[in-house]
């Protein structure tokens, strides 16, 4: 909702960010609130912030242990 508030219309929204994973060491080692998203989880969430034109695909693979996968979405502010 705030990168919709100070977006101007027609600007372009991109996020990058964990598919959704289950390494709860994360939490507290890297300090992250959320294990990732599943893409529906992710793109509900962009819809309901009022952007329009959403795309999400997943983007790379990390070799190591324990392979997370990156997700990148993009979406537009409407006119």
């Amino acid at each position: 909702s705030e990168a919709r508030r100070i977006l101007v219309p027609g600007g372009r929204l991109l996020v990058l960010d964990l598919l959704a994973h289950s390494e709860e060491w994360v939490r507290e080692k890297l300090h992250h609130l959320q294990l990732g998203f599943t893409e529906a989880d992710l793109e509900e969430k962009i819809r309901a912030a009022g952007f329009v034109q959403v795309k999400l695909q997943r983007a790379a693979r990390d070799p190591a242990p324990p392979h997370f996968m990156t997700l990148v979405a993009s979406a537009t502010r409407p006119n």
